[in-house]
Protein backbone atom coordinates (compact mmCIF):
# COMPACT_ATOMS: atom_id res chain seq x y z
CA UNK A 1 0.00 0.00 0.00
CA UNK A 2 1.15 3.26 -1.08
CA UNK A 3 -1.04 5.48 -0.27
CA UNK A 4 -2.00 6.77 -3.40
CA UNK A 5 -6.06 7.22 -3.75
CA UNK A 6 -7.29 6.35 -7.37
CA UNK A 7 -10.16 8.89 -8.55
CA UNK A 8 -13.36 7.59 -9.61
CA UNK A 9 -16.10 9.09 -11.03
CA UNK A 10 -19.68 9.81 -13.26
CA UNK A 11 -19.54 12.45 -15.67
CA UNK A 12 -23.82 12.70 -17.28
CA UNK A 13 -21.56 13.69 -20.61
CA UNK A 14 -20.15 10.08 -20.49
CA UNK A 15 -23.93 8.29 -20.48
CA UNK A 16 -25.17 7.37 -24.48
CA UNK A 17 -28.44 8.09 -23.87
CA UNK A 18 -30.22 10.72 -20.94
CA UNK A 19 -31.48 8.85 -18.40
CA UNK A 20 -34.55 9.06 -17.00
CA UNK A 21 -33.25 10.06 -13.55
CA UNK A 22 -29.71 11.63 -13.73
CA UNK A 23 -29.60 12.17 -9.73
CA UNK A 24 -30.01 8.60 -9.42
CA UNK A 25 -27.55 7.54 -12.31
CA UNK A 26 -24.85 9.37 -11.38
CA UNK A 27 -24.76 8.04 -7.95
CA UNK A 28 -25.52 4.73 -9.22
CA UNK A 29 -22.74 4.49 -11.38
CA UNK A 30 -20.33 5.92 -8.83
CA UNK A 31 -21.73 3.32 -6.24
CA UNK A 32 -20.86 0.49 -8.85
CA UNK A 33 -17.04 1.82 -8.88
CA UNK A 34 -16.56 1.77 -5.27
CA UNK A 35 -17.93 -1.46 -4.53
CA UNK A 36 -15.64 -2.56 -7.24
CA UNK A 37 -12.27 -1.29 -5.44
CA UNK A 38 -13.48 -2.17 -2.32
CA UNK A 39 -14.03 -5.40 -2.96
CA UNK A 40 -10.60 -5.97 -3.63
CA UNK A 41 -9.43 -3.87 -0.19
CA UNK A 42 -8.79 -0.54 -2.08
CA UNK A 43 -10.51 1.94 0.18
CA UNK A 44 -8.42 5.31 -0.91
CA UNK A 45 -11.16 6.71 -3.00
CA UNK A 46 -11.65 10.12 -4.20
CA UNK A 47 -15.05 10.25 -6.13
CA UNK A 48 -16.00 13.14 -8.45
CA UNK A 49 -19.75 13.15 -10.12
CA UNK A 50 -20.13 16.23 -12.79
CA UNK A 51 -23.21 17.18 -14.64
CA UNK A 52 -23.78 20.40 -17.05
CA UNK A 53 -26.50 21.80 -14.81
CA UNK A 54 -25.40 22.87 -11.33
CA UNK A 55 -28.55 21.50 -8.95
CA UNK A 56 -28.24 17.70 -10.97
CA UNK A 57 -23.97 18.06 -9.70
CA UNK A 58 -24.80 19.36 -6.31
CA UNK A 59 -27.60 16.50 -5.36
CA UNK A 60 -25.57 14.01 -6.57
CA UNK A 61 -22.61 14.67 -4.57
CA UNK A 62 -24.72 15.23 -1.37
CA UNK A 63 -26.35 11.84 -1.98
CA UNK A 64 -22.99 10.39 -2.18
CA UNK A 65 -21.52 11.92 1.07
CA UNK A 66 -23.91 10.02 2.60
Amino acid sequence: DKGIPIRVGANLGSFRERPANVVEALVQSVLKEIEILEGVNFEDIVVSIKASDVMTTIKANEIIAK
